[in-house]
């Protein structure tokens, strides 16, 4: 057993070459860069990090240091799973999600990092991945962006070979993210992948609207179109604007649209990473591996799989239950 002996937290402040801004979170000046340092009895260490829109690092990084850190010191490292269910319920009264998954994620990913390595087996592989390599998409803070600057910040994800792209959209009025919208669209063509995210900027009323509006632009995912903890507005939205999915998918598209999440790496990383590191090719449509009521492929979990995974972790779900959180979320 390798003992943890210490952890440290380390915040850095990273400036942007220019202010960027999105529809609800305001203006970003800075990046917060938040580290931790794990060190073992046996010498070895890793750093983790997590990152923000320079607000909050300073907590973060003091979960770190004031709570976790104590918390960790004479644990097993190899223990990842266990340590971060021990992290979470240790500060469960004061937060689940926020800064405190923030800090955690930091930690957690600095603990997969030692598990590989005295493995000698790289993360995708130890986590069932069958390559190396995934599909991404290109995408920045450009809602402040002039249609000219933001046409050409898109011929530059291009130019660097991307097949995907997304971009900002919450503008003031309507008209001109529909205009923004079609303007990417007509440039990158049919065959690119096309993404767009409100930032929670929109009502459901109007996340409908500018759905409706732009349907004939063959939009992939419309991401985080209201607030997070919105599920009866996504919902609601769903049901109006298209057909439910039948198959669950960590990228929403546009059949399923995507309530922001923060889930750290060792709640989800193992299936997301089976998902996309399996070869296939864009856009990336995944089965989860295994449902949370350990029936093989349960229709039932599968559809809300993405919804209910911070609910059921940890416990066997029924179909009474799988219907009690359908209720309260829908």
């Amino acid at each position: 057993m390798n003992k943890i002996t210490g952890v440290k937290a380390r915040l850095f402040n990273v400036p942007l070459d220019e202010v960027l801004t999105d529809a609800k979170h305001g203006a970003h000046s800075h990046f917060h860069l938040i580290t931790a340092t794990i060190t073992l009895s046996d010498g070895r260490s890793a750093t983790g990090y997590t990152y923000n829109g320079g607000r909050g690092g300073v907590a973060t990084a003091a979960v770190i240091t004031h709570d976790l850190a104590d918390l960790l010191i004479g644990e097993d490292a190899g223990d990842v799973e266990g340590l971060y269910q021990k992290m979470q319920w240790h500060l469960h009264y004061v937060g689940r999600g926020g800064i405190v998954s923030f800090a955690i994620s930091a930690i957690d990913i600095a603990l997969w990092d030692l598990r590989a390595k005295a493995a000698a087996i790289p993360l995708w592989k130890i986590t069932g991945g069958a390559s190396d390599r995934c599909q991404a998409y290109a995408g920045g803070i450009d809602l402040g962006f002039a249609l000219p600057k933001l046409l050409a910040s898109v011929e530059g994800y291009l130019a660097a070979g991307f097949n995907a792209v997304k971009i900002k959209i919450g503008q003031p009025d309507m008209a001109d993210d529909v205009a923004r919208i079609r303007a990417v669209r007509a440039l990158i063509g049919p065959d690119v992948t096309f993404m767009i995210d409100a930032n929670y900027a929109l009502s459901v009323a109007e996340a409908i609207a500018l759905g409706n509006a732009v349907k004939d632009q063959d939009i992939y995912w419309f991401e985080e179109p209201v607030i997070p903890a919105g599920m009866r507005g996504f919902r609601k939205a769903q049901v109006l604007l298209w057909r439910r999915v039948k198959t669950c998918t960590p990228f929403m598209n546009l059949k399923w649209l995507w309530p922001s999440q923060n889930w750290a790496l060792s709640s989800q990383m193992p299936r997301i990473a089976v998902a996309l590191l399996a070869g296939s090719k864009w856009p990336v449509t995944v089965r989860w591996p295994a449902c949370p009521c350990a029936v093989t492929e349960c229709r039932n979990c599968m559809s809300v799989w993405s919804v209910v995974r911070p609910m059921v972790v940890g416990s066997r779900c029924t179909a009474s239950r799988l219907t009690a959180i359908r209720r309260d979320l829908w």
